[in-house]
């Protein structure tokens, strides 16, 4: 049998199409389609915003993107999901997120549970009584925020001003 022949045979054909068609990493086999993302406004001189998209896994993890605008490469921005509104000083944290890498702007943190060991879903973020926070760094301007949003059920407040949050250290 010729090569050419081989290439268009029904069977070497169908192998190659049940082979296309059993992918585990396919998006729809691991996420669910619910999701929801909030705008990031900027909260400081740095003009950095972006969005934070939350989308529900297969199995009930949520999976967050911090997608931001304007960050420096080189730097790591660490970032918190808090209890209330960003307006509120010193809000507790409800857990930390992966940092926002300055190269790409992106941080992925996928998680079922907050800080405190409290089971967490998709459902309980629509209900979340919380915020979202990316600071410039972990050392010495660490106070300093460089965007946020309200998440969950503060989603349509609006504040005029972002305010610092607790410090892990500082709680």
């Amino acid at each position: 049998m010729k090569y050419s022949s081989l290439l268009f045979s029904p069977i070497f054909v169908g192998a190659c199409l049940l082979s296309a068609c059993d992918r585990s990493d396919d998006a729809s086999d691991t996420f669910t389609g619910r999701q929801t993302a909030y705008t990031m406004a900027s909260a400081s001189e740095y003009n950095i915003q972006g969005t934070a998209t939350f989308r529900e896994k297969v199995g009930g993890d949520l999976q967050l993107t911090v997608q931001l605008e304007n960050t420096v490469a080189g730097g790591q921005h660490p970032g918190h999901l808090h209890y209330g509104t960003v307006d509120v000083p010193g809000s507790e944290i409800a857990l930390m997120i992966t940092p926002v890498d300055g190269e790409t702007g992106t941080s992925i943190t996928t998680f079922n549970q907050l800080a405190d060991g409290t089971s967490f879903n998709f459902d309980d973020l629509m209900t979340f009584d919380g915020s979202l926070k990316v600071h410039l760094d972990g050392g010495a301007n660490k106070d300093l925020v460089l965007a946020g949003a309200n998440i969950g059920q503060n989603s349509a407040a609006l504040a005029d001003d972002i305010a610092v949050c607790a410090s892990p250290s500082d709680q």
